[in-house]
């Protein structure tokens, strides 16, 4: 009897244990709305603004580059880069629990390389974490295209 006992009260304390909560309408309503900002602010040219999206430590792995980490690296990476002529990005999925959610989508960049517009189509996915103050931010960022890179040179 004792050999059930112990496996018995292990159960009934994992049972117990306290579940993350699942996202509230308004935590997906957030979240999609710190996605809007961004589009909105990078469509404007605002980069300072359009970093307030992400965690002051977010992670960002772009591709065929390096990682590179920090909103004030966001910042250099969105103000070097050539300059968009038109930018649309959808979370068509927003879920998660807890203080941890994630988003995906697709994406449309146009850019100006030269006297050349070059568009560019692709899907990325983002981490978003609750903040202190509540609101959630994009916490871990990845993306690729669907095509190959064009060159970005000129």
């Amino acid at each position: 009897m004792r050999l059930m006992t112990l496996p018995l009260m292990l159960f009934v304390c994992a049972a117990c244990q306290p579940q993350a909560r699942p996202l509230s309408d308004e935590d997906v309503a957030s979240i999609r709305g710190a996605v809007q900002s961004f589009q909105d602010a990078a469509l404007a040219g605002d980069f300072a603004t359009a970093v307030e999206s992400y965690a002051v430590d977010a992670v960002f792995m772009p591709p065929n580059a390096p990682i590179y980490e920090g909103r004030e690296a966001e910042l250099a990476h969105l103000e070097t880069g050539p300059p968009v002529v038109a930018f649309s990005w959808n979370a068509i999925e927003v879920d998660g629990s807890g203080d941890l959610a994630y988003a995906r989508g697709p994406y449309s960049v146009s850019v100006l390389i030269g006297a050349d517009t070059v568009s560019m189509l692709g899907k990325w996915v983002g981490i978003f974490r609750r903040q202190p103050d509540g609101a959630w931010r994009m916490a871990l960022e990845i993306w690729n295209f669907d095509d190959a890179m064009p060159p970005m040179e000129g």
